[in-house]
């Protein structure tokens, strides 16, 4: 038990944990990806993609459905003074463009 919280101690930055995918939804826009990096001013994902069309969100968080359209960009910086909500991404990254 030790080990694992020594773990999720090291891998904390500010709100987020580096290593861990999430669904953050900006002012405008919703992005999924796992976090690489923390700045005062900013949270780097890889992996990442723009989700123009979300669907139901219920049903897209709880990986009864995928995302509705996915835009692959790789990595990215998000402005954290745009984050408006996050929450942990437990389902498959999406990664295909649809």
């Amino acid at each position: 038990m030790s080990k694992q919280i020594d773990e999720i101690i090291d891998g904390l930055e500010g709100d987020f944990r580096i290593g861990i995918a999430y669904h953050i939804r900006t002012v405008t826009d919703h992005w999924i990806g796992r976090v690489t990096k923390v700045s005062k001013s900013f949270v780097y994902l890889e992996q990442a993609s723009w989700i123009p069309q979300l669907g139901r969100m219920a049903d897209v968080v709880s990986g009864k459905t995928e995302p509705e359209e996915v835009e692959p960009v790789g990595d990215i910086a998000i402005k954290m003074d745009v984050i408006a909500a996050k929450l942990e991404w437990k389902n498959k990254i999406p990664t295909k463009q649809k």
